[in-house]
């Protein structure tokens, strides 16, 4: 998110990554520009159906690492194979999270 590419209209995206049955990662990225950044969003996905679709990914998570070995996983319905790297940098350290699963 740039002053180049964000308007002032405030835009959220969201998504959950679903690597078992307890556990998942939701991630939400929000491009603002003066005031509206003030107002941060936790904007939560719908909840799932329960119906599986016929989809069947690997997933697993790793820490500081480039890739993971992955369990098969049933997806939820409307949800597709997904392979995120997820870099954290700040001024101090840089850290990498690798996903592979399910998500809408």
């Amino acid at each position: 998110c740039s002053a180049e590419n964000c308007s002032e209209e405030t835009h959220i995206t969201a998504f959950t990554v679903h690597v078992s049955a307890e556990e998942h990662f939701h991630f939400v990225s929000q491009c603002c520009q003066g005031k509206e950044c003030s107002n941060t969003s936790d904007a939560l996905d719908p909840p799932l159906k329960n119906v599986s679709s016929n989809a069947e990914c690997p997933a697993c998570y790793e820490s500081n690492g480039t890739s993971c070995r992955g369990k098969p996983w049933k997806c939820y319905e409307e949800e597709q194979c997904v392979f995120l790297v997820a870099e954290l940098k700040n001024d101090i350290e840089s850290k990498s999270l690798v996903l592979k699963g399910c998500s809408n």
